[in-house]
């Protein structure tokens, strides 16, 4: 899933940067906590050893609490980069539709760490 996560970030950078482009920075900010998941989701393998010395978790389970933390903070960022969209129900869409897209790329990660 390595290289899905990585095409996943390049392609929300590039989205958040035609935003910029636009001139709609509240809606690029907006989106680039979309990124923190399947970054999370790179970078945990690599710091796997350190966290397994301070915890009781297996390598499963670290893994799985990082992508649980990751989506947590990014649901909590996107709630509070949208305050700035000026228009409701673009706000709204902007946050429901990140918070669904956030929860069933977790889901898929977190069901490939298990299956392996």
């Amino acid at each position: 899933m390595a290289i899905e996560c990585f095409v996943i970030v390049i392609l929300i950078v590039v989205m958040s940067l035609l935003m910029l482009r636009r001139e709609r920075k509240e809606y690029a900010l907006s989106i680039l906590p979309l990124v923190i998941l399947p970054a999370v989701h790179l970078l945990s393998p690599y710091l796997l050893g350190w966290v397994e010395a301070y915890t009781r978790l297996d390598r499963q389970g670290v893994l799985v609490f990082a992508d649980a933390v990751a989506l947590v903070v990014s649901c909590l960022l996107i709630g509070a980069l949208a305050v700035k969209i000026e228009h409701k129900r673009a706000r709204n869409t902007l946050v429901i539709i990140c918070g669904l897209f956030l929860v069933v790329l977790s889901f898929i990660l977190i069901s490939h760490i298990l299956a392996v």
